[in-house]
């Protein structure tokens, strides 16, 4: 079986630059997403807390 690493991309404009970051999340958190339990951005939320 092979491993997937789940996660989403988060960008940011700083200044005219873009900074993009992939950002990390279960397997669960991703299913919640996916079911509409819950949203990519109350998990961003959650990750700078």
């Amino acid at each position: 079986m092979r491993r997937v690493r789940i996660g989403y991309i988060r960008i940011r404009e700083i200044r005219g630059l873009l900074r993009v970051e992939v950002v990390p999340i279960s397997r669960e958190e991703a299913l919640r997403i996916l079911r509409g339990e819950r949203s990519a951005g109350k998990a961003e939320d959650r990750d700078q807390v």
